[in-house]
């Protein structure tokens, strides 16, 4: 790796970071794009290194809101009891399609940009919900999910973020809202818990799979310590819904590079 590479990656790290500390997402989203269309990775391996990527960012995280009390440890071990097996699942599947069918990268490259867009309208969501929604704050909202609904859904999570490394956040948040009908403090709480323990997952099984440039995630994690820090320390500073329009933005843009590349 060269010294110019290098600082490009720590930057790259720092500002998704930056932007992951201000709004909460944009991590995979941003990521895999960026890995793709600037740092021309194959993207396989741009999935399996934003996995590795993410399951690091989301350790400090889990742990902060593991001292806040807002992880909801019931909805989420239903929701990982089917997340967990998706995301192997998936995460499989890449590795092996990646060695047995020659044109499985551009298809891949495809899925991921389609999965990015339509994942903006569950963004769009889940910023309409909290802007006019007045939740009752209950801890015990989640004892009411029936069991099968609640892996079921946690699969199909479970099998995007395997596939795509697009973040939990994003898809996750809105069902623990609506359905499992958790305060916002604790679906966000409760879904970075769940990330970190689906990535731990698909991180192994992409590392397995060689489809990991381990230097670029060193680079890139370095850069999004800073970044995460200065990020969330601008959060009281400046107004969080343009900050989400911005990163709406930037995915649907990503996305539409992904699509022309």
């Amino acid at each position: 790796m060269t010294l110019l590479l290098a600082i490009e990656l720590f930057i790259t790290g720092g500002v998704i970071g930056f932007i992951m500390g201000m709004t909460g997402v944009g991590g995979g989203a941003l990521m895999v794009p960026a890995l793709t269309v600037v740092f021309a990775l194959l993207p396989s391996v741009a999935v399996g290194t934003a996995s590795i990527f993410t399951f690091l960012t989301k350790i400090v995280g889990t742990y902060k809101h593991y001292r806040l009390v807002t992880i909801d440890w019931h909805a989420s071990g239903i929701f990982l009891c089917g997340a967990i097996p998706g995301g192997i699942g998936s995460a499989m599947s890449v590795t092996y399609m990646v060695d047995h069918s020659p044109g499985f990268q551009a298809q891949l490259r495809l899925i991921v940009a389609i999965t990015m867009l339509s994942a903006v309208g569950l963004m769009l969501f889940q910023m309409f919900h909290n802007w006019t929604s007045e939740e009752e704050e209950t801890d015990d909202a989640s004892k009411g999910v029936s069991l099968l609904p609640g892996i079921g859904f946690g699969f199909v999570v479970g099998a995007v973020v395997g596939a795509t490394a697009l973040g939990a956040a994003i898809l996750a948040i809105p069902i623990l809202l609506v359905v499992y009908r958790l305060p916002t403090r604790k679906a966000v709480g409760s879904c970075i818990f769940i990330s970190l323990a689906i990535t731990l997952f698909t991180s192994m099984v992409y590392a397995k799979g060689g489809q990991v440039a381990w230097s670029t995630v060193g680079m890139l994690s370095l850069g999004s310590v800073i970044g995460v820090s200065l990020g969330s320390g601008m959060v009281v500073k400046i107004s969080e819904r343009p900050l989400r329009l911005v990163v709406l933005g930037l995915i649907v843009s990503a996305s539409i590079l992904m699509l022309m590349s």
